[in-house]
């Protein structure tokens, strides 16, 4: 009536400075009035009317609930983002499908963070999101919206990688290792080398062991010469 066609007209304007009239058409006894104002919220676009939606995606007509999810994803603010995940196993599957499209509105509109920790924080919210979707029994919407949201995940991760310049790639995990870590493994390879070497020689056993322990501690240690001389000439060179 009278009030449906105040509240569709008010939202026509689009005037930001509307948003508070609806305050109580959003209360109205009318599901008629209430589908109206949630309508028009969304034509208006303004953030400040996130607050009055939230609780209409409660309604208890599925026609105001559909509205409030279309407008909230108009809207894109992500303070709605919990609330529309739960109205994707909404009762009504047309309320389902619409919070589903809303929330991919959402997900887009956000800007991308530049800044290391506002993309880390971003990643963790998203997994948080990615979890509660995942619990809900499957469905073309929960699917839909997985879909969305690991797509901005992977992008996020991607930026998290730091990036390779092609003329001074990262150092190898074997470079990273300290000098002495290193010379210590060639000193151990050339020990074990020594030691096969002398089972060669000797395999009767002939030899005494008191001659066979020097000469693997000797291969041990020219070893471990080599490989230090070898080690820095390579981090000398980058």
């Amino acid at each position: 009536g009278v009030r449906q066609a105040a509240a569709e007209a008010l939202g026509k304007i689009g005037d930001p400075r509307a948003v508070k009239p609806f305050i109580q058409a959003l209360k109205d006894g009318d599901w008629r009035v209430r589908w109206a104002a949630a309508e028009a919220l969304g034509r208006i676009g303004d953030r400040q009317a996130v607050e009055l939606l939230i609780p209409a995606l409660k309604d208890e007509d599925w026609r105001v609930r559909q509205a409030a999810a279309e407008a909230l994803g108009e809207i894109g603010d992500r303070r709605a983002v919990e609330l529309l995940i739960q109205a994707l196993k909404d009762e009504d599957w047309l309320v389902g499908q619409v919070a589903a499209e809303a929330l991919e509105k959402v997900l887009a509109a956000a800007p991308f963070p530049v800044e290391p920790g506002s993309r880390r924080e971003e990643i963790n919210r998203l997994r948080s999101w990615a979890k509660q979707v995942e619990k809900m029994p499957r469905s073309d919407e929960s699917r839909q919206v997985l879909a969305a949201i690991r797509a901005r995940l992977e992008r996020l991760q991607l930026a998290e990688q730091p990036a390779i310049d092609p003329l001074n790639p990262p150092p190898s995990w074997w470079k990273r290792m300290p000098v002495g870590i290193r010379m210590a493994v060639w000193a151990g390879v050339a020990g074990v080398l020594g030691y096969l070497l002398s089972l060669a020689a000797d395999p009767d056993g002939a030899l005494p062991h008191w001659l066979r322990i020097p000469f693997i501690f000797l291969l041990s240690g020219l070893g471990g010469w080599v490989g230090w001389r070898m080690e820095r000439e390579k981090d000398a060179g980058g």
